[in-house]
């Protein structure tokens, strides 16, 4: 009798006679002396993750961004009950309140600006005065080496000098 054809069978079939990729891959390898293409992925999987921690700004910047927001925030609740209890149209309410928030906004900016400022360019010259200090402890050290080997030195010139020959 004729063997009849199921799917399992074509499926089997086609897979033992086609190479997968990574089998394509390791011929190639083999081959060509170069390593497979999967192992730049592999390298990259196996590389740890290193979690990057949020960065913080200082206290007293934080402060001051949050104390500029809540009093931009104010103006303008204050700004729009006013116009609104005075009876202008809404369309000037919102006019006076967005004016007052630009306005607010803009000196809040200048004046977190200027602390921003002031912490960075602290944080800098505090940077500069530790690198000079290790330059100068590295300076040190590096003199106190150069006098002990010059000791070392001296010290065994004497030792020659002392010495009786004999002829």
């Amino acid at each position: 009798m004729a063997k009849k054809d199921t799917p399992n069978s074509k499926t089997a079939a086609k897979n033992q006679s086609k190479p997968t990729g990574k089998e394509k891959a390791a011929t190639l390898a083999k081959d060509s002396k170069t390593p497979p293409l999967d192992s730049s992925k592999a390298d990259k999987k196996k590389q740890p993750r290193v979690k990057q921690q949020p960065v913080r700004l200082p206290a007293l910047v934080e402060t001051v961004y949050s104390l500029a927001t809540m009093l931009i925030l104010a103006v303008a609740v204050v700004v729009a009950i006013s116009a609104y209890l005075s009876g202008v149209e809404f369309f000037q309410i919102i006019l006076r309140t967005g004016v007052s928030i630009l306005i607010t906004g803009i000196l809040a900016l200048v004046i977190a600006g200027q602390v921003s400022k002031g912490t960075v360019d602290a944080a800098r010259l505090k940077m500069q005065e530790e690198q000079q200090r290790m330059e100068a402890e590295r300076q040190a050290e590096a003199e106190r080496a150069i006098a002990e080997r010059n000791a070392e030195r001296n010290g065994s010139d004497q030792d020659l000098s002392t010495m009786e020959f004999n002829a």
